[in-house]
């Protein structure tokens, strides 16, 4: 059990110690935390759940914007989206505080490709790394070559690499299972 979850933010320890709606994974579950807490720091801690307005979560989804990317946000307000149906569904609130409230728009940076001098400098670093220099060039191939995320390499064996067929193919697995 993760720190957050043995000693929770009183208003969230009804959540914290139910199953919550996060299908009983503890990373999520630690994710989720992490998230409400930071919420919390950016509303006022003080208000209970059953307190929560509409206009106490756009003032945080606004504070939350001052230091965070949009994207960030919007994720943090999915999750507070997420604790608030539990509580509705689980009778804790009559109604859904959230309803009517649109994530935040911004504009997305353009997305840019690496070059072929900068894809080679990220190599080269990790064909000189002292612990695994294979399995660095690897990890940063996948990530540089097919866009594979982190948290998705890190959930990647050897049986979900095909690089032998006629086509290359690399399986992600999602988070819930393969």
């Amino acid at each position: 059990m993760s720190a957050w979850h043995r000693n929770p933010p009183p208003q969230l320890r009804w959540w914290a110690n139910s199953g919550n709606g996060t299908t009983g994974n503890p990373n999520c579950r630690e994710t989720y935390g992490v998230r409400l807490t930071r919420w919390q720091k950016y509303s006022s801690s003080t208000t209970p759940v059953s307190a929560i307005t509409a206009d106490l979560i756009r003032v945080g989804m606004q504070r939350l914007s001052k230091d965070l990317k949009v994207e960030s946000v919007n994720s943090f307000y999915r999750v507070l989206k997420v604790c608030l149906n539990y509580a509705v569904d689980s009778g804790f609130l009559k109604e859904r505080p959230h309803r009517g409230i649109k994530p935040l728009k911004g504009t997305r940076a353009e997305q840019r490709w690496r070059t072929a001098t900068e894809v080679a400098l990220v190599l080269t670093a990790a064909e000189v790394d002292k612990r695994a220099p294979k399995d660095a060039i690897l990890v940063f191939a996948l990530a540089l070559y097919l866009g594979i995320r982190r948290s998705e390499i890190d959930r990647m064996q050897w049986t979900d690499l095909v690089p032998d067929g006629p086509e290359p193919v690399a399986c992600v697995r999602s988070v819930e299972g393969p």
